[in-house]
């Protein structure tokens, strides 16, 4: 996926290879504080090695616009599961709660 950045107010998409692609967060904040690369991460995985200067952000002025929120992707079958239902009955009045905290996305590398 590209990583999107807004300048001056348009939104950029920018096509960046590497050799590691990942969808785990705490696996990619492992790779930036071993100094391995720079990592787009959500803030919130970041934020603990940022405030212990581990890490430090880059491009900040360049933050992407907030997210629209988190699509979730399942099977449509006339009868959902109830512990599906649970779940999404969780995650929308969870996120709701928390809506903003976790927009917020940091490109950081090793200080």
């Amino acid at each position: 996926m590209p990583w999107r950045s807004s300048i001056e107010g348009k939104t950029l998409e920018l096509d960046v290879n590497g050799s590691l692609i990942a969808n785990d967060a705490d696996l990619l904040v492992h790779v930036a504080l071993n100094g391995t690369g720079v990592v787009y991460v959500l803030r919130d995985f970041a934020a603990p090695f940022i405030a212990t200067g581990q890490l430090v952000p880059l491009l900040e002025e360049w933050m992407p616009p907030p997210s629209d929120g988190f699509f979730l992707y399942y099977p449509s079958r006339r009868q959902n599961l109830a512990s599906l239902r649970a779940f999404i009955e969780f995650l929308l009045a969870n996120l709701k709660k928390n809506a903003g905290s976790a927009n917020s996305v940091d490109a950081a590398m090793q200080q």
